[in-house]
């Protein structure tokens, strides 16, 4: 299905409370806007997104920790048998899910933090699709 120009951003995306409950015991909690929304983005204003992997469930493993003035995120690799959903993660130079964001900061320039290691853990997050007007699509 091609939805040009209606489509804002792809990814992987994780229930909130869920994420938080499972990580919480490695963030610092930085500032004090959260993103509502986590995810690691695969794809930012693509003029066609794949939809049929909308609802394609991935495990993703958190490999570091990370924060500066501005961010604060995790750095992740993905667990998948889907070819296609592993290609997309292939493709994102320092796959990451931004937690919080100084509200001065921009989200896009959790990319850029310095990961430390910790210990794994292990999540589920669903394959979705963020249309311009903001609805998300994971089914």
């Amino acid at each position: 299905m091609n939805r040009k120009n209606e489509i804002h951003y792809t990814g992987l995306f994780l229930d909130l409370d869920y994420m938080w409950s499972n990580i919480g015991h490695i963030t610092k909690g930085r500032f004090e806007r959260v993103i509502k929304r986590p995810h690691i983005t695969f794809l930012y204003k693509p003029t066609v997104a794949d939809y049929s992997l909308v609802g394609t469930v991935a495990n993703i493993i958190v490999t570091g920790y990370g924060y500066d003035d501005e961010n604060e995120g995790v750095s992740v690799k993905i667990e998948t048998d889907n070819k296609e959903l592993y290609r997309l993660f292939q493709n994102i130079d320092n796959p990451h899910i931004t937690l919080t964001v100084h509200p001065e900061g921009h989200t896009v320039n959790t990319k850029n933090l310095d990961f430390y290691p910790v210990p794994i853990v292990r999540l589920k997050a669903t394959y979705g699709v963020v249309t311009d007007s903001g609805e998300l699509i994971t089914e």
